[in-house]
């Protein structure tokens, strides 16, 4: 009777730890950045660019719910909660990218999903995942009246009274340079796509608060004699000039 208990109990023992856990990553995997959208009244903002859930090769996963939670000390200040069934069909939005490019820059990697885990991860088809694969959470937005310091990522299965799959964090800090930057063009020039929710730049991770700049002539027109042709724009061949003081090391064209 004693045996057969402690081989329950061990049985279960050794069930419970061969328990599948994901593997949680982020992109970009330093920190995220909080905007100071209207600071003057405590407003700011962060985009979780990419969250990524892998299992192992040996992994089996049923996902259900990835709860995100952004948090102030021990306060959580936002969440989002986000299914199986939109996970799913966002890793297979990406997927879609006609440009694999396109993927790659949403991963800050130029090799893409094959430079972060290796070349045996492939995207999951669904939330059941099987040995290793990933499924991505992308551009999840946040706007806040408060000043967050991490982000927390909680993977869920069929029993969410249970302990989670997997759970991971990842700073929030705000960027401040300590570069004075000057304007790099002469003449007048339209800023154009600027890094706010409108443009695209806020949800791409490589160039979050990118701006784009085209110049103009004297009727506002950044373009003569049709738009197929690079030289025909009036920013083609206009030098660029050094934004800080230092040595340049390459130019780029």
């Amino acid at each position: 009777m004693i045996r057969a208990v402690l081989t329950g109990f061990l049985g279960a023992f050794l069930l419970a730890s061969a328990a599948p856990a994901a593997k949680i990553q982020f992109v970009p995997s330093a920190a995220l950045t909080l905007n100071p959208a209207y600071p003057q009244r405590g407003y700011y903002d962060v985009i979780a660019h990419t969250i990524i859930i892998r299992t192992g090769p040996h992994d089996w996963l049923d996902v259900r719910t990835i709860r995100l939670d952004l948090m102030s000390g021990s306060q959580i200040v936002a969440s989002r909660m986000t299914s199986a069934t939109e996970t799913a069909a966002d890793t297979h939005t990406f997927l879609e990218q006609p440009i694999e490019g396109l993927q790659n820059a949403q991963l800050l990697n130029p090799t893409g999903l094959r430079g972060l885990f290796g070349p045996d991860v492939r995207l999951a088809q669904s939330s059941n995942m099987g040995p290793n694969q990933a499924l991505l959470v992308t551009g999840t937005y946040f706007a806040v009246n408060a000043t967050p310091d991490r982000l927390r990522v909680t993977v869920m299965g069929p029993d969410d009274q249970r302990q989670p799959l997997a759970e991971a964090s990842i700073e929030v800090r705000p960027y401040r340079s300590a570069i004075e930057y000057s304007f790099p063009l002469r003449g007048a020039w339209l800023e154009a796509s600027l890094p706010i929710l409108q443009s695209h730049h806020r949800f791409i991770p490589s160039n979050e608060f990118a701006l784009d700049l085209f110049k103009v002539d004297s009727t506002g027109e950044a373009v003569h004699l049709g738009t197929a042709d690079a030289t025909h724009w009036y920013a083609y061949g206009e030098p660029g000039l050094a934004v800080s003081p230092g040595v340049p090391l390459r130019a780029l064209r």
